[in-house]
């Protein structure tokens, strides 16, 4: 069938026809956060395949990207629901890359990859993994849950983060954060980006009670696990 054809039986289909809106959540009935992409949020290096791919769009190294909804942004207004800490066994690069797994400590990750064939392939990095709520920075809305990894030259803005909501002595949930980035030297002198994590206020009593419910849904679902091994 001719692609104009589609159209013609379909209508434009950069405009939505009126439907009920009692109607709008019909067929969706089973859908829960594990059945929807939750995005990743994202800080744009000089090597990042995002950078190359959205050039034209603006992309520019330090920028943060959502990779559900492929948005960039300078900062993202966000409330911090949920920490998970493990060390991530990553392929090194030379030997082809890749993931391999996921592990409670560096103990059984470096213990794990004593068991592999070629152990000195693999290098063992912790992880911390921020579930996050987005807010829209003008009203101050829930828009979407999403999740941040940090890791590497990262893990200070993380336990500098960590160590912010415990002194604020308050559920993790219950403070506004600013999420941004600037751009840094190493040792060598190389630049690269790195996240900027800034204070911005409490949640209104209306948005707690969404946030803690999210919090409840999220630490629910994390419960303890085996260890993630990727497959082969």
């Amino acid at each position: 069938m001719a692609k104009n054809q589609n159209v013609a039986l379909f209508g434009d289909k950069t405009q939505m026809p009126a439907i009920p809106a009692e109607d709008a959540n019909l067929g969706n009935e089973n859908l829960d956060s594990s059945a929807l992409a939750t995005p990743q949020i994202k800080l744009l290096q000089s090597l990042s395949p995002e950078l190359r791919e959205f050039r034209d769009a603006g992309a520019t190294e330090g920028m943060l990207f959502n990779n559900v909804t492929k948005e960039l942004m300078d900062s993202v207004l966000c409330a911090n629901i949920y920490l998970e800490t493990y060390v991530t066994v990553w392929k090194k690069r030379a030997e082809g890359g890749g993931k391999y797994g996921e592990f409670a400590s560096e103990a059984e990750a470096v213990a794990h990859i004593a068991t592999l064939e070629n152990p000195s392939s693999y290098d063992a990095q912790e992880t911390h993994k921020h579930y996050l709520v987005l807010l829209d920075p003008s009203t101050g809305e829930p828009v979407t849950p999403a999740v941040v990894y940090l890791k590497s030259s990262q893990l200070a803005v993380s336990r500098n983060w960590n160590t912010d909501i415990l002194n604020r002595k308050a559920p993790r949930f219950a403070s506004i954060w600013e999420l941004g980035s600037r751009l840094e030297r190493n040792r060598r002198n190389d630049e690269y980006a790195n996240y900027t994590v800034e204070f911005r206020g409490w949640a209104s009593a209306e948005l707690y009670a969404q946030l803690k419910h999210t919090y409840m849904n999220v630490s629910a679902a994390r419960a303890p696990q085996p260890m993630r091994e990727a497959a082969a």
